[in-house]
């Protein structure tokens, strides 16, 4: 079977695969990138926003300001040990003239912080927050910034300890020669909690796919997500699958083994559409609950005790095994 792939930010799921602006390895300053791109100067503390400077050269300026939006749990001994937290990190702060997905961020523009060249080791989060002026031509642009806390800093995927921002909260700009455009991308702690699931249905086919599990409020828009590849749920097996979100409170939980189809998001942010063939459990009964003290939350169990009908004759199951992408359970 193919492999599932996350559906936004937004949801708090699996990576964005980060394709950068030209440089094999971004964390070093961008200005290597673009000469035109952010200098390590154009990072400032200041909470105040001062004008943008305007564009030359045939091009506009945006500053992006870096902000928490909410403060994420304390930093722990068990943290510590369990995830190596320690509050410090770097800073991604870029443009995209496509809305960033979970699936890929490219970027036009993009910088760190702390840069190569500044001279500093990491970032505290409590720093933020942050503004980097970034120059590019005329056209739209998404603002976008992330904090990682967990080395290597450039790495797929989101972790606890993170901050990341809400895909309906990061800013569009439309820049125009010679312009200087202010913007604000907020910053959320990533959360987690793990989920052990299990077929407890009778599979129609191998029970061996792409799996997603998602957080929903009452609303059924998804404020939470994780899923594997591929995920061997064959003869009883149980596996932990860990689910991201930005948010707090108490949520219902659904989850899908995708045992005839490859996943494939809507990106609508509501609970998708299952094909046929799919085992699946639903949101009633099924609750999880983040503090606002948890980095992870206490791990729940989810049954997967329902398979979407085929609506003719049964095809055949495709997916064999996992071996070309076995699954490595959360630590």
């Amino acid at each position: 079977m193919g492999c599932g792939s996350s559906a936004s930010l937004e949801f708090a799921t699996d990576p964005p695969s980060i394709v950068d602006s030209g440089e094999p390895n971004p964390y070093p300053d961008s200005a290597a990138v673009d000469p035109d791109a952010a200098k390590a100067d154009g990072v400032v503390a200041d909470a105040a926003v001062p004008d943008c400077t305007s564009g030359k050269g045939g091009k506009g300026n945006v500053c992006v300001r870096v902000l928490r939006a909410a403060d994420g749990p304390s930093i722990s001994a068990d943290s510590k040990a369990l995830w190596g937290l320690d509050g410090h990190g770097a800073i991604l702060i870029g443009l995209a003239s496509v809305k960033p997905s979970a699936r890929e961020v490219a970027f036009v523009a993009q910088t760190w912080f702390p840069t190569e060249s500044s001279g500093a080791g990491k970032l505290a989060a409590t720093e933020l927050p942050k503004i980097a002026e970034l120059p590019v031509v005329p056209g739209t642009y998404w603002a976008f910034a992330m904090f990682r806390d967990q080395e290597p800093f450039m790495r797929p995927g989101m972790a606890i300890g993170d901050y990341v921002p809400r895909l309906v909260e990061l800013p569009q700009v439309v820049v125009t020669e010679g312009s200087g455009i202010n913007v604000d991308v907020k910053l959320y702690p990533v959360r987690a909690v793990d989920v052990e699931v299990r077929v407890s249905a009778t599979a129609p086919g191998n029970a061996v796919g792409p799996a997603r599990l998602w957080m929903v409020d009452d609303t059924k828009k998804i404020v939470g997500e994780g899923g594997a590849p591929c995920l061997d749920l064959s003869g009883g097996r149980t596996e932990v699958v860990r689910l991201f979100t930005t948010y707090t409170g108490t949520f219902d939980a659904a989850g899908a083994l995708f045992d005839f189809s490859p996943w494939a998001d809507d990106a609508s942010g509501l609970m998708p559409t299952l094909p046929p063939g799919t085992l699946y459990g639903a949101t009633s009964g099924n609750s999880l609950k983040l503090a606002e003290g948890d980095w992870l939350a206490p791990r729940k169990r989810l049954d997967l005790d329902k398979i979407v009908p085929f609506s003719g004759a049964r095809p055949i199951d495709a997916s064999v095994n996992c071996l070309a992408e076995p699954y490595v359970a959360p630590k």
